[in-house]
């Protein structure tokens, strides 16, 4: 039986000034150190360029961890903007069906 791997949510650290955006490298290293296997990173093509996003990943691979997910970012807490499928409000559902859509063709490209 394999070992498990562990995988942090690296826009977690950010409350403790510490974005992966921002700060990469000094990030990634804490997280290697800290015996983690993995990052997550939360996708959000409209917020992070993609030309970061892979200088990034390859960060995260040249300190031996895996991008193990993408996440989608939905609560408002997170995006400061409504982003609610259930929405009432047929703009404001458009606008978070868009996301995802959004998020796939940016790791596609």
């Amino acid at each position: 039986m394999a070992g498990l791997k562990y995988s942090i949510v690296v826009d977690t650290l950010a409350s403790f000034s510490l974005s992966i955006w921002e700060k990469p490298r000094e990030v990634l290293e804490m997280v290697a150190n800290a015996g983690y296997d993995a990052v997550d990173f939360t996708v959000e093509p409209d917020r992070i360029d993609l030309k970061v996003y892979r200088e990034t990943a390859g960060m995260v691979r040249s300190l031996g961890l895996e991008v193990a997910a993408l996440l989608g970012a939905w609560a408002t807490w997170h995006t400061g903007e409504p982003r609610d499928l259930a929405s009432t409000d047929e703009e404001v559902r458009r606008h978070a069906s868009a996301m995802p859509i959004n998020a796939l063709n940016w790791q596609r490209s």
